[in-house]
């Protein structure tokens, strides 16, 4: 019931009192206060008709205990006095759950992967009331907006992310090159392009996205159909997933066989180059391999100048082709 309503009631029953005792006692006073008691009555009961409901706002009316499935939109609206009005905000709402501390230590979600351990995943996500769904009904199983997010927004996000999760091998992400989202072994995320004209993915779609991406993704339209009306949700993020020490280091030595991998190729590649090049340069001298000795030696002594071990060299070292030890092309200081 409105409280303008209960206030009409009591201010409506104090001016009857003071008429009746005007009326029978003939008291002029008693005639002036009840005047002043209709005047507020009458004012309080135009105050319980009137509700404003606020931009981007939705209200729920409850009449007696029963929720109407008509809502009020923003502006002015009319009902009547005893009508009480529940107003739920559909200004965006901000979960963090990366700052929530649990027993285990996890600042976010836990989740469980596919290889049988545990991660915690850093979360965040974006939801507002849709005043186009069926608010009433939410009103009628969770009463206010902080229920709604805890027992039913955040509750099915942990349920739908472990959900996706249950089915991610963090391993065999980064041997496909997808991001596993690890705070000591990165991988690069694919930006996902964005058309002209958005629109809702379809399931083989979101099956085919890689990644913490595809998770997030996945877990997104998972908890938006559970959810159903009423609360739409905006933006699911899973910056960061922070493994067990074992995982973490299984991610950390794959990642360096990789890098030295590619270390090895582009050795390889620079090697074929070398000897490519030399050959030209035994060809330009007419068969005379001089000059490749000569520039093989110059590679070696800029290849241990670098790492400082010029030391090592005779002081008399010198290039074949530059002359006799008496002048050496390298000055090399004594040991």
């Amino acid at each position: 019931m409105s409280g303008w309503f209960v206030v009409t009631l009591i201010v409506a029953a104090i001016a009857v009192i003071a008429w009746l005792a005007a009326f029978f006692g003939s008291s002029r006073e008693a005639g002036l206060f009840g005047g002043v008691a209709t005047v507020v009555a009458i004012v309080c009961l135009i105050l319980s008709c009137n509700t404003t409901i606020g931009a981007k706002s939705v209200g729920v009316t409850v009449s007696f205990g029963k929720v109407s499935d008509k809502v009020l939109k923003p502006g002015l609206n009319g009902h009547k006095p005893w009508v009480s009005v529940e107003e739920f905000s559909g200004a965006l709402k901000p979960v963090n759950l990366s700052e929530n501390t649990k027993e285990d230590g996890c600042q976010g979600v836990t989740v469980r992967l596919a290889i049988g351990t545990t991660a915690c995943a850093d979360v965040s996500l974006q939801y507002n009331i849709d005043s186009a769904g069926d608010v009433p009904e939410l009103y009628r199983d969770y009463q206010n907006e902080e229920r709604i997010e805890t027992d039913l927004v955040v509750r099915q996000l942990r349920n739908s992310l472990n959900h996706q999760f249950e089915r991610f091998d963090p391993l065999a992400a980064l041997k496909a090159g997808e991001a596993t989202g690890s705070a000591t072994a990165k991988t690069p995320a694919a930006k996902p392009a964005t058309p002209a004209n958005p629109r809702q993915p379809t399931a083989a779609e979101l099956e085919a996205m890689p990644g913490l991406g595809g998770i997030a993704a996945r877990a997104k339209a998972d908890l938006q159909a559970a959810i159903g009306t009423g609360v739409k949700i905006h933006n699911l993020l899973i910056p960061l997933v922070h493994y067990d020490a074992e995982t973490e280091s299984r991610l950390r030595t794959y990642q360096q066989a990789l890098a030295d991998t590619r270390i090895a190729e582009q050795q390889k590649l620079t090697n074929e180059k070398t000897r490519l090049a030399n050959e030209e340069l035994v060809k330009s001298r007419a068969g005379q391999d001089e000059g490749v000795q000569f520039q093989n030696c110059l590679n070696l002594i800029r290849e241990l100048a670098g790492k400082n071990m010029l030391g090592q060299l005779p002081p008399t070292f010198s290039c074949p082709g530059t002359g006799t030890g008496a002048q050496a092309l390298v000055n090399v200081p004594a040991r």
